[in-house]
């Protein structure tokens, strides 16, 4: 099915100056920290007035951590009504404030239903993550209408293809590096993904998974090490799995397209 024409949303071209959470005090970073825990425990207990309420506080206080937990909230509809495009306001938001984890999310987010495939494609390449065939419009990211407008030239199914491929693989990429994922399962360690978008399957392999920096793996032997590389191996599986349910595979996409990914995992005291 053929994508065009395609456009991008205004929502892209209203960005805030960005500001690392690496400038932050210790304070500030406590802060957002405690924020972002507030809101995440009264969702925990179902206490969504509790929830709604530590949000709207955390905003106002313009916690970077919040923004994320709002952009997730309205894109799954988590205490709030959903709402697609105030999710993609706050995941810009989250991202101008320096959360790394909110641009996968984001384009995912837009290559997700079509709901706008020039976008996604616009903010993958902001990041440098176009797949090898659909780095044509690169050149132009600085200028939205000509990166537009170089879509639209692409061959019928292209734009497809590249929203497809770039939209699970940075689904995978925001699922599995939202905060706290790997260490809620207790696994750490690196994993490389493996994508063939033209049969729509993800392989997994781990890499250095005996690394782990917990006394408990640390001096494990050989069987007890192979249960938790198994057992990170399932949590990534798990993710990558939910992601190619969430896109429809287009045909026609090239088989020679492969992305490969590492995720790095640590423990941090």
């Amino acid at each position: 099915m053929s994508l065009h024409p395609v456009h991008l949303s205004p929502l892209i071209l209203c960005l805030l100056a960005p500001q690392s959470l690496a400038a932050l005090d210790e304070y500030a970073a406590r802060m957002d920290r405690e924020a972002s825990e507030s809101v995440l425990l009264s969702v925990e207990h179902k206490n969504c007035a509790g929830a709604v309420k530590a949000l709207n506080k955390g905003l106002a206080a313009k916690h970077p951590s919040v923004m994320l937990m709002a952009a997730s909230m309205f894109e799954e509809g988590l205490c709030v009504k959903q709402d697609w495009d105030k999710a993609a306001g706050f995941y810009q938001l989250a991202h101008a404030a320096g959360k790394r984890e909110a641009l996968p999310r984001l384009i995912s987010g837009y290559a997700e239903k079509n709901r706008d495939p020039g976008a996604a494609l616009w903010w993958l390449a902001q990041m440098g993550g176009m797949p090898a065939p659909c780095k044509g419009a690169n050149h132009l990211v600085d200028d939205p209408d000509a990166f537009v407008a170089e879509l639209n030239k692409w061959p019928k199914g292209q734009v497809a293809a590249c929203a497809y491929t770039g939209g699970v693989a940075m689904r995978v990429s925001g699922d599995i590096e939202f905060p706290g994922r790997g260490a809620e399962q207790g696994v750490f360690g690196n994993a490389v993904m493996h994508f063939v978008p033209s049969t729509g399957t993800i392989t997994w392999t781990a890499a250095g998974t005996d690394r782990i920096r917990t006394s408990r793996v640390e001096h494990a032997g050989d069987d007890e090490r192979g249960v938790f590389k198994n057992t990170f191996l399932k949590l990534m599986r798990v993710v990558s799995d939910r992601a190619l349910t969430q896109f429809t595979r287009p045909e026609g996409i090239d088989p020679a397209c492969v992305v490969e990914m590492k995720f790095s995992f640590t423990y941090e005291q």
